[in-house]
């Protein structure tokens, strides 16, 4: 039994290597009929012959992304605005009144504006003073 079993993988194995010596000169034997087309000559058979690559299909075209803003009326948009404040622990800004925008804001105050020449020159002399500097005479 031992020799049916040995036989019969030998037998599988002869026959597997035939059938790649086959396939080896087939797959040559088509390049070499692709580049007698092409060239109009005959190439020189070499040793490996690459394996021809099938065309790769052409990707379909991506939709473009909707957006999702287009068609909001204003309410949606600030209901919108509103929860994505809310998810962030943050609260929308209130709407600026006409009023506000047109009244400008406070100017600071000028503290050398009502100091007489008196106070300012004493003021400079403190001030030079505190950084260790002399007054110019």
């Amino acid at each position: 039994m031992s020799q049916t079993v040995e036989s019969l993988l030998d037998q599988l194995k002869d026959g597997l290597e035939a059938l790649l010596d086959e396939a080896r000169e087939q797959g040559r034997q088509e390049v070499l009929d692709h580049i007698n087309r092409f060239g109009g000559a005959v190439a020189p058979q070499a040793k490996k012959a690459p394996a021809v690559k099938a065309p790769e299909e052409a990707k379909p075209a991506k939709k473009k992304r909707k957006n999702p803003w287009a068609n909001m009326t204003p309410k949606q948009r600030e209901d919108r605005v509103r929860k994505m404040l809310a998810g962030r622990g943050l609260k929308p800004k209130g709407k600026a009144k006409a009023s506000d925008k047109a009244t400008p804001k406070k100017k600071r105050k000028n503290p050398w504006a009502s100091m007489s020449p008196e106070q300012k020159a004493a003021r400079v002399k403190k001030m030079l003073a505190a950084r260790g500097l002399k007054t110019k005479k």
